[in-house]
């Protein structure tokens, strides 16, 4: 037999003249299933020991390497590499390894024997690319408007260009751990609430309601557990109804010492804040510069265009001070 193989899918190529009789053979089985399998062909491979996996490659015949889709399972108790032909190459991958241990789920490195590669982590699918040296991210640009309906989730930093980044679910929330960077745009939030622990820096912020330095609510209440969170934090209500926030434990939940700055941004008469004490031991001591008492598990309002100090002084004891409280 007389037959070369292309470079980078390995399909045959009969020399002219050669193969008298088992051309059909040859081009469904080398060619036509092969081109398929570089197209749209998915492979699973379960692999469950500790060390590198390198992709089965093949002239003329089924390869690992060949396919479009590549899955690796098995449970894992390290990071491993995935090593793929040094060929020009596109790769859809997914990790789908699971934890043989306690301290995993654990990324794959997919690479080529002596270049540079892509992590990615367990439970997730990338587009991948090797370019006949390294294997980088098939797609890391996105020109245009992108559309998400579910969660992002972001463990690196956000950048925001000459674009914006527009939230617009009615509902929605961007909770921002980290530092969320707009270096020549602009930042909205359509209707929903952006809450952050981290710094908003650079361009602009154009918010509905308004973005302040710590957390927007327009809600009807807040859970003691929430409203823990935003402990140092400026409270900003914009809500359209009256909004419940239910303290948390002045002891276990909270310290002494904590804080909160509540502002009720709402213009329409008669909504309010009610800060309610929550567990039975708590009571909300009003200061008004003249007076201090309170009761305890007595609701203390914030009327609208109020604003209200909360202060942790005590073991199940807090003080409200500012304008607008009864």
């Amino acid at each position: 037999m007389t037959i070369n193989y292309t470079d980078l899918l390995k399909l045959s190529k009969p020399v002219q003249g050669t193969e008298t009789g088992g051309w059909g053979d040859i081009v469904n089985d080398q060619v036509t299933s092969m081109v398929e399998e570089a197209i749209a062909g998915r492979v699973s491979i379960a692999h469950t020991a500790d060390s590198v996996l390198t992709l089965s490659t093949a002239n003329g015949a089924t390869a690992q390497s060949r396919n479009m889709m590549v899955e690796i399972t098995g449970a894992r108790s390290q990071t491993q590499n995935v090593v793929v032909p040094t060929l020009s190459k596109m790769y859809i991958f997914k990790n789908n390894t699971t934890d043989a241990g306690s301290s995993g789920p654990y990324a794959l490195t997919v690479k080529t024997a002596s270049g540079s590669g892509v992590a990615v982590p367990a439970g997730k699918t990338m587009i991948l690319f090797c370019d006949g040296t390294n294997v980088v991210e098939g797609i890391n640009q996105i020109v245009g408007n992108l559309a998400v309906g579910g969660t992002t989730t972001s463990t690196g930093n956000l950048t925001i260009g000459a674009n914006k980044l527009v939230v617009t679910a009615s509902n929605g929330n961007t909770a921002i751990a980290g530092t969320l960077t707009t270096a020549n745009g602009a930042l909205s939030t359509g209707s929903g609430n952006i809450t952050t622990t981290g710094a908003i820096s650079g361009g602009s912020i154009d918010a509905s309601p308004a973005v302040a330095s710590g957390a927007v609510i327009t809600g009807t209440s807040v859970n003691a557990t929430t409203f823990a969170g935003y402990s140092g934090q400026r409270v900003l209500f914009t809500g359209g109804s009256d909004c419940t926030i239910t303290l948390p434990d002045a002891i276990d939940d909270v310290a002494v010492g904590d804080s909160w700055v509540i502002v009720n941004a709402q213009g329409a008469a008669g909504v309010e804040v009610i800060l309610d004490p929550g567990s039975s031991d708590n009571t909300i001591n009003i200061a008004t510069g003249s007076t201090y008492g309170g009761t305890a598990n007595v609701n203390v309002t914030i009327a609208p265009g109020g604003v209200a100090e909360l202060v942790v002084v005590s073991t199940h004891n807090y003080v409200v001070f500012g304008s607008g409280i009864s």
